[in-house]
């Protein structure tokens, strides 16, 4: 007998956000169990210190497998500045989903992330940065996405990657006025 284990199965927009509030954990297993639909709901987004470090806690990391099943009508909030759906990621493996009418309202933009990095920080048990980097690479495979734009300047997959696996991605991107990019 095989038995999965999962950190949380996702269903709902209310999963899905919950799942992105999390801290980072390498070890965290999520699996998609329904299209979630965001239409009318506000979208999660994890704020960032914004001193340079690169935080576990403050990426999403783990493995998200989508089980096939498509996530979308999610539309950010036009005060944030930079936009995302997964803000930064370090050891993330996202596999098998579909994401349809991901509209960014803000110029700096990135479908999958806006910092997907292949090393964090490492920190001692107060919390204080050793100095240590730790490698923890990102793979990709078996996605679709849907990308919306208000503003030239798009990233596509990531605004800023330092390395990983990208395999079978496929990206629509476009503008929201119909415009080209």
């Amino acid at each position: 007998v095989a038995v999965e284990v999962y950190t949380m199965l996702i269903g709902t927009p209310e999963d899905w956000n919950a799942m992105l509030a999390l801290p980072g954990d390498l070890g965290a297993r999520f699996y998609v169990t329904a299209d979630i639909d965001f239409a009318g709901k506000t979208y999660y987004r994890k704020e960032l210190i914004g001193d340079g470090k690169a935080r576990l806690e403050e990426c999403f990391s783990g493995t998200l497998d989508g089980g096939g099943h498509t996530l979308r009508n999610v539309t950010f909030d036009k005060k944030y500045s930079e936009q995302s759906l997964f803000g930064s990621v370090v050891g993330m493996t996202l596999r098998h989903i579909t994401f349809e009418n991901i509209h960014f309202t803000a110029g700096k933009a990135a479908g999958i992330a806006t910092r997907m990095l292949a090393h964090y920080d490492g920190t001692d048990e107060n919390g204080s940065f050793t100095g240590q980097m730790i490698f923890a690479p990102n793979t990709v495979s078996d996605v679709c996405a849907d990308l919306v734009f208000d503003y030239h300047g798009a990233c596509g997959i990531a605004s800023t990657y330092y390395g990983g696996g990208i395999e079978n991605v496929f990206l629509t991107m476009r503008m929201s006025d119909g415009g080209a990019m």
